[in-house]
């Protein structure tokens, strides 16, 4: 029962986060918006990574979210100033509580559930970009999105071969 509630708040926080509907209302400004925040969040996962972690698997894949989030938050940087908007960054209330849950953990219990919560974040990310190709107006930003859905098939169907089943476990 304890590992059924664990995921479903778990379920619950990601979906809030990931904005996974786009629609045919939401503009790009309003994705640019949505990607820009659950990207810092992966910062933020990455840095925590890189210091929390016991593992050196852990910590490699901390790293490598640092730098390439860091990359895509440049380019989510420019895109959403093109589309006039303004970066926020501040994490919102469910991203927030991600990260103090994963701050409660240490050693192999802190890496299991950071590989578990970043296999669903990036499963909800790519349904959020696949979305995005769908309904994207502006050209830049439909390349950034067919690029990001590339890369998040290959992490996702990676994740699926290493990784035990989640949803059992949440």
């Amino acid at each position: 029962m304890k590992n059924l509630m664990k995921w479903l708040s778990m379920e619950l926080l990601l979906s809030a986060t990931a904005g996974v509907a786009h629609g045919a209302d939401m503009s790009d400004k309003e994705f640019l918006t949505r990607a820009t925040h659950h990207n810092q969040l992966e910062v933020r996962l990455g840095h925590m990574a890189v210091e929390r972690a016991s593992t050196s698997e852990v910590k490699t894949m901390g790293e490598s979210m640092v730098k390439n989030h860091s990359e895509l938050e440049k380019q989510l940087e420019d895109l959403t100033q093109k589309a006039g908007g303004s970066v926020n960054s501040e994490l919102s209330s469910e991203q927030r509580a991600i990260i103090t849950r994963l701050e409660s953990l240490s050693g192999p219990d802190f890496d299991r559930d950071f590989k578990k919560t970043l296999n669903g974040i990036h499963v909800r990310e790519l349904a959020m970009y696949q979305d995005e190709v769908k309904h994207a107006q502006d050209p830049q930003l439909l390349a950034l999105a067919q690029k990001r859905v590339t890369k998040l098939e290959m992490t996702v169907k990676q994740a699926g071969k290493t990784e035990e089943p989640t949803n059992k476990d949440w």
